[in-house]
Formats: structure tokens, sequence, C-alpha cells
């Protein structure tokens, strides 16, 4: 893809946050619609989208290249665990656990899918899915660890819960439409496709609500949040760049995986953090400074590639 066309690609999905900053200054997005559109987001027009990205003729290659997203996602997972652990061991426990869960969780599904959907279309969606599935394993398990003092892989419920989510199972279902070439019937399948587009536009007047609410009253003070924040959206995506070039990686996949390492820090963040007594305020400015420093880094990444 030409630079030009990606910047204008980046451009747009910046100015959709832009509106969903004004709006939520402006209190056309309240808290509690703002926490409607996530959920109406995560359990409907994302699963949606995922399923229609599924709905494409079968092709040995993809199923391979499919295989081939899972492992590196779990590559890019676990360099990322091990480089969080040796960065941030020196911080205190409050910060430390902050920082290791935000170099680990990129918000790829948020404002990844747009990204992805806007770059590669639908193949790109088709193999982002599987790194996303890939995501939710490792923050329901490594991620509720983080916070919570540990996790044991002999607690079922736990392990269910990690499983059991719209993500997985939007591709799940996504998977045996493609193996089994099961053909929707065309209403429903453009129901799910016009439902589905909404998730792009949605993800970024969500993000756009976020920035909106989040303060950056002493940021400049904490040099660790500037620190975390560089390593999540510029060191490990470069290193991941860096370590899959050394294999004969098809480059739409390896693109897929940097740019979704790429990210700027999950919103999930704060939401564990208050769920299992960490700084929910301090997580939320890790989020909100990662994601306008985005601004700039995602399209410097994508240029790279």
């Amino acid at each position: 893809m030409a630079d030009n066309v990606v910047i204008e690609q980046v451009l747009v999905l910046f100015l959709v946050i832009l509106v969903g900053f004004v709006a939520k200054k402006r209190k056309m997005i309240t808290d509690e619609v703002s926490q409607k559109l996530s959920g109406l987001l995560l359990y409907v027009t994302m699963p949606f989208m995922i399923i229609v990205s599924f709905h494409v003729e079968f092709s040995m290659q993809m199923l391979r290249n499919a295989g081939i997203v899972f492992v590196l996602a779990v590559a890019a997972h676990v360099f990322s665990i091990i480089l969080g652990v040796l960065l941030f061991c020196k911080f205190t426990p409050s910060i430390s656990k902050i920082m290791r869960f935000s170099a680990v969780f990129s918000n790829c599904a948020f404002m990844g899918f747009p990204v992805i959907d806007g770059l590669f279309g639908r193949d790109g969606i088709f193999y982002a899915s599987i790194y996303i599935s890939v995501f939710h394993i490792f923050i329901w398990t490594y991620g509720v660890g983080l916070f919570s003092g540990g996790f044991d892989l002999r607690d079922t419920k736990k392990m269910f819960k990690a499983i059991l989510n719209p993500g997985i199972i939007s591709v799940a279902i996504g998977l045996i439409i493609f193996v089994s070439q099961i053909k929707l019937p065309a209403p429903l399948y453009q129901a799910l496709s016009m439902v589905g587009g909404m998730t792009t536009p949605l993800s970024m007047l969500i993000v756009g609500a976020l920035l909106a609410d989040a303060s950056f009253k002493g940021v400049m003070f904490k040099w660790h949040l500037y620190y975390g924040v560089l390593v999540r959206l510029l060191l490990i995506p470069l290193l991941v760049f860096l370590g899959l070039r050394m294999f004969a990686i098809p480059s739409m996949l390896l693109g897929i995986t940097v740019v979704l390492t790429a990210m700027p820090i999950a919103v999930n963040t704060a939401i564990f953090a208050e769920k299992y007594g960490g700084d929910a305020k301090l997580a939320s400015q890790y989020i909100a400074l990662s994601t306008l420093l985005s601004i700039i880094t995602i399209p410097a990444i994508i240029l790279l590639l």
C-alpha cells in the first residue's frame, strides 16, 4: 500500500476518534451511553464482523496462515511477558503490575481491528481474529493472575471464562463456516455484514470518548508513564518486527502481527486494576497517554513495514 494511502487510512480513523472526543465533551455521549456502546461492540458488532470475515472460499493456504498467526501471536505475548518482567522489575509492585500488564496487552481489538480493516481488508480481519483469540486466552489467564496474585490452571471456572468469550466463540463459529464451507443465506449474511461494519466507527467513537474523560493532571512528573508507554508503542513492535524478519513469514502475516503489537495499551488494564484492587487511576493515565501518542507512533510503524 502506498505511503499516502496508509496515512489517509489512519488519519480517517483518528478523525473519527476526534468526533467521539467532541461528542463526549458536549455530553452527547454520556458515561452510560459509552458503556452501552462498548457492550454493543464486544457482544454484537465485533463478533458479527469476525464471522463475516470467515465467510470466504476455503483455502488450505489460508488455514496454514491462520496457524502461523496463532503461533506468532503466542510468541509475541510470551516475548512481551518476559520483556515486561525484565524492564519493570525495579518498580514498586503497584506500578510494576500495571506496566507489565500494559507491555503484554495492546488495544488490538478496539483499535486494532479498524486499522487492520483499513490496511488489509477482510483477509486482514480473518487473521487478526486469530491473533485476538490468543489475546483473550492470555488476558484471562496471565492477566488475571498478574493482578490477583496468581492463576491456577486447575481452576476450571476461570479456564472456561478464558475460553468462553465473544471473541473466541465468534472465531470458532467462523472457522466452522470456513472449513465446512457453509453458505449463509444472503439476507443473513448481509445483516451480519451491515451490523459488523459498524465496528470500526463505533470503536473509534468509544476511544475518543475515553480520551475525553482522561485526566492528565500530574502526568508530566511521572516519568515511568512515558517509559512504559514507549515500551508498548515502539520497543515491543520494533523488536517483534526485527525478530520476525529473520524468518520466511508472508508479508501480510508479519504486518498484521506487528501492527497489532503496536496498538496502544488495552482498556482492560484499568478494568482489571479496578476489579482486583490495583491503581485504576494510574492505569487510566497509561491508557490515555498511549492512545494519544499512538496518533504518531502507529503511522510510523506502518510506514516502517
